[in-house]
């Protein structure tokens, strides 16, 4: 629970895991073994079993596989298992593989990482995914003083960084600093619209409150990512 002020109680927003379908045992056990950067996934199911996955079917957001899993035909058996389950992002895993079998592989559905994995590489990965799922948290509840203004912090990066980490390059073939300085741009955006929107009743003004809180919050987070990404990658602003 934490106390805004003596007329306002909010509960802990309650966190949404981006559900993980794993076709990988040493991936599994590394994502189980470092929960400090994995709270917000959650693993469903893990295996090396290709026929236990088709069979068994988990409903994930995200499949991630070791492509040696896969047979002669990794890209069919990548499709195949980001359909069976459902998910939107598919992350094909790999040690050593020739160029073309990762190009064939790789499309706007499905992305290739090497393993042992990086974990802020693959949470960046999957940013969007969990930033999205914070949005969808259902909202904590408020009492007894609905009018009370959102905690907020600030933000960490102005738009100049953010404009700099858009178009930088990194030491490998990584746009990660890139895409992520778009959401966080993207997002702190409408952080601001939301936060100034015109109100025609009471209602509009909760939407509008409960629209800024949530963006905000998300923003929030893809900031602390953004942090370890500079640290990893060495980026100086």
């Amino acid at each position: 629970m934490v106390i805004e002020d003596q007329n306002t109680i909010r509960t802990a927003r309650p966190k949404r895991k981006v559900a993980l379908a794993v076709l990988d045992e040493s991936t599994a056990a590394q994502l189980r073994s470092n929960l400090d950067e994995t709270s917000d996934l959650e693993i469903v199911w893990s295996g090396t079993d290709v026929e236990a996955f088709r069979t068994e079917a988990p409903k994930a957001q995200v499949v991630l596989a070791n492509i040696e899993l896969l047979g002669e035909t990794p890209s069919e058996g990548m499709n195949e298992l980001v359909d069976r389950t459902g998910a939107e992002l598919g992350i094909a895993l790999y040690a050593y593989a020739k160029r073309s079998t990762l190009d064939e592989i790789s499309s706007q559905r499905i992305r290739t990482l090497r393993s042992p994995l990086n974990l802020p590489m693959l949470r960046c990965q999957m940013m969007g995914l969990i930033a999205r799922n914070l949005l969808r948290a259902p909202p904590p509840p408020t009492e007894p003083d609905m009018s009370a203004a959102p905690n907020v912090e600030p933000p960490i990066y102005s738009n100049a960084q953010l404009g700099k980490l858009q178009q930088i390059s990194t030491a490998v073939d990584c746009e990660c600093p890139n895409h992520l300085a778009t959401l966080l741009q993207n997002l702190s955006d409408f952080e601001n619209y939301s936060k100034n929107c015109e109100n025609k009743n009471d209602e509009d003004a909760k939407i509008h409150r409960m629209l800024y809180e949530h963006t905000a919050q998300a923003r929030a987070l893809l900031e602390r990512a953004m942090g370890r990404l500079i640290e990893h990658e060495q980026i100086e602003l």
